[in-house]
């Protein structure tokens, strides 16, 4: 995720998807590992460690616009191409992740596909966790907010319009 916001905002585009992002904080993921991988014995054996309350692109876009970024929503196709441009010119190493999820050659579906949310079922691990008191937080304003601030600042994430 973090290549693919680096991407729209160095781009100053983002495509018009109905899509639900899963972010879920690494101390989060780091102590549910943690307790998951000391109780194995429970009975289960694979963890999908998710946020079950997802952020919407409209939501994370609107924070990174916030910040006073202009990323604008433009159509799937459009965006692309433009990305596809983009990886494949850019020497800015915090886009190369996104060189191999979105290489001219694979077919636009194939891309589309990837960008969608895969829903694991969770609800196991979920509530395995709820019992001990972990939970992870909703990707809400609270939490999106010093992760963009901070993510900007530290990447210096530059625009290639």
């Amino acid at each position: 995720m973090p290549a693919l916001l680096r991407g729209c905002i160095a781009l100053g585009a983002a495509p018009k998807l109905d899509v639900a992002i899963d972010l879920a904080p690494v101390d989060f993921v780091a102590q549910a590992a943690v307790d998951l991988s000391l109780r194995c014995s429970d009975g289960m054996s694979t963890f999908h460690l998710m946020n079950p309350r997802p952020v919407s692109i409209d939501a994370l876009l609107g924070v990174v616009r916030a910040t006073g970024r202009a990323v604008e929503i433009i159509p799937v196709d459009r965006w692309l191409s433009a990305m596809q441009k983009l990886v494949s010119e850019t020497r800015d190493p915090s886009l190369l992740p996104l060189a191999m999820l979105m290489p001219a050659s694979l077919p636009p579906e194939f891309v589309l596909t990837a960008l969608r949310r895969t829903n694991f079922e969770c609800r196991r691990t979920t509530e395995a966790l709820r019992t001990r008191g972990i939970e992870c937080p909703p990707a809400d304003e609270e939490l999106l907010v010093p992760y963009v601030t901070q993510m900007l600042a530290e990447e210096k994430v530059v625009a290639h319009r």
